[in-house]
């Protein structure tokens, strides 16, 4: 399945609301606060394949699930110093409880205002970071029916802490993927794909042969946005910050 469809078919079934999409478009510049190659207590940062934002955290998938560990701010300001490598209990799973191990969790623009105190949406403290990743169901409570041992989940919304190895959600705030996707791409699948896809969608009555012009044309969003609309006939005409164009 093309992977425009995935993403169409994962926004229908599970909605992405405007808000999120407002939300994702509102981050300022991004303040490049972890350095690729440096690590906060614990934490290393490597960054993406072209060496741009958002770089990865990544933990080992054989790690032990009761070794939980998570990336903790307990007051806002410069990640560098106060995120925290802690130890964190997990709490019983429940009936309705689904015990997930994550697999993959980027550091997003949003991430780091989060943490700095600046984005529109902040959890109370103290608070894991991290509102994007992919993690695998290890169980499920006695009353969970959409999920089930071995499906990849992805957060449904902001604010859920990915940056941790382990952590009991409730199950109405995961939504299942494909396993047969690269670990990445799940693992940022929530927020620029379905971002880009209800942008061209919501707005806008696209025809094949339509041209969509984008700035900041190197953001994920916008290449997503591009990806998005080959399917579809448009031909996107990408504007880069410098006033120079070109066919994507």
């Amino acid at each position: 399945m093309e992977f425009s469809h995935r993403v169409g078919l994962l926004v229908r079934r599970f909605g992405v609301r405007r808000d999120a999409c407002r939300r994702a478009l509102a981050t300022a510049c991004p303040a490049h606060c972890l350095r690729a190659g440096s690590s906060v207590s614990g934490l290393s940062v490597t960054p993406s394949a072209r060496g741009h934002f958002p770089a990865r955290a990544r933990y080992s998938s054989a790690s032990a699930v009761s070794d939980c560990k998570a990336l903790v701010y307990r007051n806002h300001g410069d990640p560098a110093q106060v995120v925290q490598m802690e130890s964190v209990d997990l709490p019983t799973l429940g009936e309705k409880g689904v015990l997930v191990k994550m697999l993959a969790a980027p550091i997003n623009p949003s991430d780091i205002n989060m943490v700095q105190g600046t984005y529109a949406i902040l959890p109370d403290l103290p608070a894991v970071g991290g509102n994007e990743g992919v993690g695998v169901v290890q169980e499920v409570g006695s009353q969970v029916t959409s999920l089930r041992v071995g499906d990849w989940v992805i957060p449904r919304d902001a604010g859920l802490g990915t940056w941790r190895t382990a952590a009991v959600f409730s199950e109405d705030v995961l939504t299942p993927v494909p396993n047969d996707i690269p670990l990445l791409s799940a693992a940022t699948l929530g927020v620029n794909p379905c971002t880009a896809f209800r942008m061209l969608s919501d707005f806008e009555a696209l025809k094949p042969g339509d041209s969509v012009i984008q700035d900041a044309a190197n953001s994920a969003w916008a290449k997503r946005s591009s990806r998005l609309q080959r399917p579809e006939g448009s031909t996107p005409s990408t504007w880069f910050e410098t006033g120079q164009t070109c066919s994507s």
